[in-house]
């Protein structure tokens, strides 16, 4: 998708630590964490903002191609069609 990023899902926020927990989030690979990106998941958006992630986390890709960072935000969206 050229305007945004599409999330396949989202992420309670617990499963990243306790500080988190209560909160729903959405992870983002780094090269789409850009400020007024946009974020859809289902008919919902929201853009990623100026802030930096709650957390960031690199791994190792499980196919053998390298690291990649996930930037995961607090999930805000807004409703696009009902």
């Amino acid at each position: 998708m050229k305007n945004g990023y599409k999330a396949k899902t989202l992420i309670p926020g617990f499963k990243l630590g306790m500080e988190f927990a209560g909160k729903t989030l959405v992870a983002v690979p780094l090269q789409y964490a850009i400020p007024g990106k946009k974020v859809f998941n289902g008919s919902k958006l929201m853009q990623i903002p100026k802030e930096a992630p709650l957390k960031q986390i690199t791994q190792a890709d499980k196919f053998g191609r390298g690291t990649f960072t996930l930037c995961y935000y607090e999930w805000d969206p807004v409703e696009l069609w009902a």
